[in-house]
């Protein structure tokens, strides 16, 4: 399931579903269910899904299935309660009276426990100007919210549209050169190498302009190991000695970017742990520094979470929200040992979307997390426990999720 967080399809279920709609669909026998119960076709193509009526005297049918998936996909207790109850609450009041109703709106309840805005453009610029700006300069969003928000004011952030490669969320902004991107986490969860990913991401898939800053000055050896990322995958780094002010690289690679017109610069910084507050201070003393030269900079603050620590890693996380405002995750070590429905549960910890995801040790193991098609795969998970309880033949009912 892992691998449709990238975007790509199964094809094998794909191929499934085709051949089992033509012997399926039409000669299927119905399973005996308890007399005092309506029945609920066990053909689960979209069309047939219309026909099976729901209500308060069938929908265990469908939700006890639905618990047990998303407790055993390790959604975790609070969310697939949240889930459940939400979608009987609906079949109570009428809202939800068939199984494709039920889907649909498995899926837009799923979406948003991702946090996925409406207009991912809107939102994140507005998260990491609203809440960047009124901790360092509310005298100016006072005069500029309201009446220069759609104006060229703050033409960095307030004012530019994310531009969106194929669809996908994406760390560019119009107009702006550069982009500036800032990773933060804590020590050993994989933020310099997913540095390196993103930057061979941009470059060498997307063909744009990017800089990397080693401001991570205080780990040994740390700017060597940026600086060898930066000759595999062909990009400048912009370093200092070890120790010097990170802030200071920060400027110095801004003003290299700013003067090459540069597409993007990404910004390492040390690994904090949330004991140590004068490095995490660093990170509020980089935001002013970035902003002498880019209003608005840095435009993204991507925390970086190691999926295999589960609620460690969350807690430890929290931290950064007292110095500097995230505004998503990137979410690294996502094998296929990593069950699905934990990402709800980093999700919800963080109140944060997912980025992108990192799946292995290869510069090109990266992508853009892409939450439709995470939701659409997740909910097929789901219909093919529901086809095990009822039987019946499994159509491609995601196809038909938006």
């Amino acid at each position: 399931m892992l691998k449709n967080i990238f975007g790509k399809k199964n094809k094998t279920n794909g191929t499934e579903n085709r051949n089992s709609k033509g012997s399926n669909s039409n000669n299927q026998p119905t399973q005996p269910t308890q007399p005092t119960q309506p029945t609920l076709t066990p053909t689960l193509t979209p069309t047939q899904l219309k026909g099976m009526t729901l209500n308060k005297g069938n929908m265990a049918q469908a939700l006890d299935p639905l618990e047990e998936f998303l407790i055993t996909s390790d959604m975790g207790l609070d969310a697939t309660t949240q889930a459940v109850e939400q979608l009987q609450a609906d079949i109570l009041t009428g809202n939800i009276n068939n199984m494709m109703h039920f889907v649909e709106e498995l899926n837009t309840n799923l979406l948003d426990m991702l946090k996925l805005p409406t207009n991912t453009t809107n939102t994140t610029n507005t998260t990491n100007t609203t809440n960047t700006t009124n901790t360092t300069n509310t005298t100016n969003t006072t005069n500029t919210t309201n009446t220069t928000n759609t104006t060229n004011t703050t033409n960095t952030t307030n004012t530019t549209t994310q531009a969106s490669d194929n669809g996908e969320f994406s760390l560019l902004r119009r107009g702006v050169h550069p982009s500036v991107a800032m990773l933060v986490g804590v020590n050993g969860v994989g933020k310099t190498t997913s540095l390196a990913k993103l930057a061979h991401y941009y470059k060498n898939i997307l063909g744009k302009k990017v800089l990397i800053a080693a401001a991570d000055t205080y780990r040994a050896a740390a700017v060597d190991q940026l600086q060898h990322w930066g000759d595999t995958v062909g990009v400048e780094v912009i370093s200092q000695q070890q120790g010097a002010d990170s802030a200071a690289v920060m400027y110095d690679a801004l003003s290299r970017g700013i003067a090459t017109e540069s597409d993007l610069l990404l910004c390492d910084t040390s690994g904090r742990l949330q004991g140590n507050d004068n490095l995490m201070r660093e990170l509020e003393k980089s935001t002013r520094v970035l902003r002498k030269l880019s209003a608005g900079a840095p435009h993204e603050v991507l925390l970086v979470i190691d999926a295999t620590l589960g609620s460690n890693s969350i807690l430890q996380a929290k931290v950064f929200s007292d110095y500097i405002a995230p505004t998503g995750i990137v979410l690294t070590k996502a094998d296929a040992h990593l069950q699905p429905g934990s990402l709800f549960q980093i999700v919800q910890g963080l109140g944060l979307p997912i980025r992108f995801v990192s799946y292995g040790e290869g510069v090109d193991q990266l992508a853009a997390f892409q939450p439709y098609a995470f939701v659409g795969d997740f909910i097929s998970g789901y219909l093919r426990t529901f086809r095990g309880v009822h039987g019946g033949a499994l159509g491609d009912v995601s196809e038909h999720l938006t």
